[in-house]
């Protein structure tokens, strides 16, 4: 999950008490039913899009700038003329899927990674969208050519999930928060707290 609200972390964390020792708040109905709220496009059962692309794989960190440009002006191509987009995903797509054109058939939420998930799923636009996608298999070109509405899961079907996944942000919170405040009085070397706050 991502976003959303985190309940209050526990005061054991400014008493230098270790994170095993914390007695961390559970969240509320109040928290998990907000959550519920705002990401009404995650709780959604049976919803499909039918989806096409072409991937432009990265060989290597130094091939990285021109694989990008080759990607930017193929989109670039295909937001004018998509007629050609299956023509474009036979001739550079490093997909299996090239041979049929960049077809990938009716997806359902959580069979491809997370990147690609939200962009076809949650992108308001049909048809190619306008910005590449990068995942840990390369920068893809999508088109999405039809969507399917799911129907949405009762609160009391995923309230314990949310309440678990929330308890979860906010003892990762707290674990981070003591870190810093431990670092604030040692004398580290080696390590980027920024980096570390920010994950």
């Amino acid at each position: 999950w991502t976003g959303g609200p985190i309940p209050e972390t526990s005061k054991s964390a400014s008493r230098g008490l270790p994170p095993q020792e914390w007695e961390m708040p559970e969240p509320t109905e109040g928290e998990s039913r907000r959550y519920y709220d705002s990401h009404q496009e995650i709780f959604q059962s049976g919803a499909r899009v039918s989806a096409r692309h072409i991937l432009f794989q990265i060989p290597s960190p130094a091939a990285a700038a021109d694989v990008r440009a080759k990607a930017e002006a193929t989109l670039a191509n295909l937001l004018e003329d998509a007629e050609g987009f299956e023509a474009a995903a036979r001739r550079l797509s490093s997909c299996p899927s090239s041979q049929q054109g960049g077809r990938l058939g009716q997806l359902s939420r959580g069979q491809t990674v997370p990147e690609f998930d939200r962009a076809i799923f949650e992108a308001p636009e049909m048809g190619v969208l306008p910005d590449l996608v990068q995942t840990q298999f390369g920068l893809h070109i999508i088109a999405v050519d039809e969507r399917t509405a799911g129907t949405s899961m009762p609160f009391e079907q995923v309230e314990e999930q949310i309440a678990e996944n929330l308890a979860r942000q906010g003892y990762e919170q707290a674990v981070r928060q003591y870190i810093q405040a431990l670092a604030a009085e040692a004398k580290i070397v080696g390590v980027n707290l920024a980096t570390l706050s920010a994950q």
